[in-house]
């Protein structure tokens, strides 16, 4: 199973540790977790400069339902919006090495491979619709 869930203490963080010990052995999969969490962070950063912190309220949303197509709400949405990218890349990195350690190492590539995408894609569309939202 991919995530056993033992009783005790710290006997998951243990078979984390174990999976990553796993991980640092192979440079392409450990290249790849790298690249996975730069995006990350490059998505927290393309988002969180958007944000201008005011002590009112600001856009934060766009949808086409609704009277209004945007919905104002306070400046730290758009924090939380942008700590998704690092929050995204930290989980998939911890799966990356559980699914390196039980499916080896084809599985854990390719899982890397389509969460740089996923994260990719994220970014420039999230960064397309919060620069499209005005302050």
């Amino acid at each position: 199973y991919l995530f056993d869930v033992k009783c005790g203490s710290g006997a998951f963080m243990k078979d984390i540790k174990k999976s990553f010990s796993l991980v640092v052995k192979d440079r392409m999969v450990l290249f790849l977790m790298i690249l996975c969490f730069i995006f990350g962070i490059i998505f927290f950063i393309s988002t969180i400069s958007g944000a201008q912190f005011y002590d009112r309220l600001i856009h934060v949303r766009y949808t086409a339902f609704g009277r209004s197509n945007l919905y104002k709400d306070v400046w730290y949405t758009r924090v939380f919006i942008s700590m998704i990218g690092v929050f995204f890349a930290t989980i998939y990195n911890v799966i990356i090495a559980k699914i390196y350690s039980v499916f080896g190492r084809k599985m854990a590539i390719l899982f890397a491979i389509i969460n740089i995408v996923i994260l990719i894609f994220s970014m420039i569309i999230a960064s397309n619709i919060l620069n499209e939202i005005p302050n």
